[in-house]
């Protein structure tokens, strides 16, 4: 069960097994593991999971649907996704495993370089 919740998260939110394994700090055969159900996913790991996805630990276990299952949103969310490059997934999942305050210090520190970037040309 929790690894249909785990793959059908990770295809919707547009990421592949290298995506979210690097996320985990895990190589990619190891997330496949818990994709096919043949390991447990420690719960460390769910809860990065969780972060990553914008959910709840709970909801990996919700056998009736997935949070992520509004048509409207999911496909925004997928078009915006398959825009993004390698590195810019790679990105926006560090930035969604932060808490509120470290998102914010990353935003001032990324507006400081940019503002730094703009007075020199």
């Amino acid at each position: 069960m929790i690894a249909r919740i785990l793959r059908e998260y990770r295809t919707k939110m547009g990421y592949t097994q290298k995506d979210v394994a690097d996320v985990l700090g895990i190589d990619r055969s190891t997330y496949a593991y818990y994709e096919t159900g043949k390991t447990e996913v420690p719960v460390k790991k769910l809860a990065v999971l969780a972060r990553l996805y914008g959910v709840e630990i709970n909801d990996f276990f919700n056998n009736d649907a997935l949070v992520l299952n509004d048509p409207d949103k999911e496909k925004k969310h997928k078009t915006e996704v398959g825009m993004l490059s390698k590195e810019e997934k790679q990105l926006l999942a560090k930035v969604r495993l932060l808490d509120s305050s470290a998102k914010r210090l990353e935003l001032y520190r990324f507006l400081e370089e940019l503002n730094k970037e703009n007075d020199d040309k």
